[in-house]
């Protein structure tokens, strides 16, 4: 897919946000008002109109059932983990899914110590996703079609991790050892993030400089709630962030993208050649990107 561009035509950079080694430069760009209403699972949950759930009772894995009761589309995006059931997992793509439908989604296990039910059978909305190194392997893997490899590589990356941050989970558990690293932890001002209205940011402090980007700003507010905690785990000391961080958006808006495999309504996109990156859209419109440098 060429001219990649041409769905963020007014996309600019503002001043960039320094929260401990991480430095953000706020993206905005104009998007046209979807001809249709879809919510997050976060959204649809509160609501009590989403239920997922094991694949019976011995369950699977690599898949869950989400049964979307509401009237509104529901997006669950990339690497946002839901929690319960046998094991925490996170969303193996982003994926959009039919008003009042039942859809069997790819998912990879973050908690890989466990696999049994606790008090609560069906699964809940978390406040953590994946790192930026995990799903950054995880596109490549998405992207060569070895999908056989993606569990053992997040499974590899946890691990890693969890070395990093100091810190192990009695059933190696993301979101535990996100919550309790004892390195790289850093209190911040979360009215940094509440002032910036903005689809999404350029990020500079971790391996590998990433953008993502989302249609709107107050869903991209709640999501970058939900990251930022595994976006510190993974800050690299002594990476900085360059005197011309508009060559980075230039490139990401001059990409080059190839369909992917997409697995309810979207569109999924897997960028080209080396950089690895994954992007969503439904009936044309945007929904959701992320691009690593």
């Amino acid at each position: 897919m060429n001219n990649f561009s041409k769905n963020f035509s007014s996309a600019l950079l503002y001043d960039p946000i320094s929260i401990g080694g991480l430095k953000l430069y706020p993206i905005n760009f104009d998007n046209n008002k979807l001809p249709f209403k879809i919510s997050t699972f976060d959204q649809i949950y509160d609501n009590e109109k989403v239920e997922a759930n094991e694949i019976g009772e011995e369950g699977i894995v690599g898949k869950i059932e989400i049964h979307n009761k509401s009237n509104d589309y529901l997006v669950i995006f990339d690497g946002e983990a839901i929690i319960g059931a046998k094991q925490n997992r996170i969303s193996e793509q982003t994926v959009i899914l039919l008003p009042d439908s039942k859809t069997i989604i790819p998912v990879n296990c973050v908690e890989r110590g466990r696999w049994s039910f606790r008090d609560e059978r069906k699964f809940s909305k978390s406040n953590f996703s994946a790192s930026p190194k995990m799903r950054s392997k995880k596109a490549e893997m998405l992207k060569e079609q070895r999908y056989e490899k993606v569990q053992s590589e997040v499974w590899n990356e946890i691990d890693m991790l969890s070395e990093k941050v100091a810190y192990s989970s009695d059933t190696a558990d993301l979101g535990d050892v996100l919550r309790n690293r004892n390195t790289y932890k850093f209190n911040y001002d979360k009215e940094l993030i509440n002032k910036s209205s903005c689809n999404g940011y350029l990020v500079f402090g971790t391996e590998k400089p990433f953008i993502e980007l989302f249609f709107d700003k107050e869903i991209s507010k709640k999501q970058i709630f939900k990251s930022i905690d595994s976006w510190f785990a993974d800050i690299e000391n002594g990476v900085e962030a360059p005197s011309n961080p508009e060559v980075y958006l230039d490139h990401f808006l001059n990409s080059n993208w190839d369909k992917d495999r997409s697995i309810g309504i979207e569109t999924s996109l897997s960028s080209s050649r080396m950089n690895n990156g994954r992007s969503t859209f439904l009936e044309g419109n945007f929904i959701h990107s992320y691009y690593y440098f």
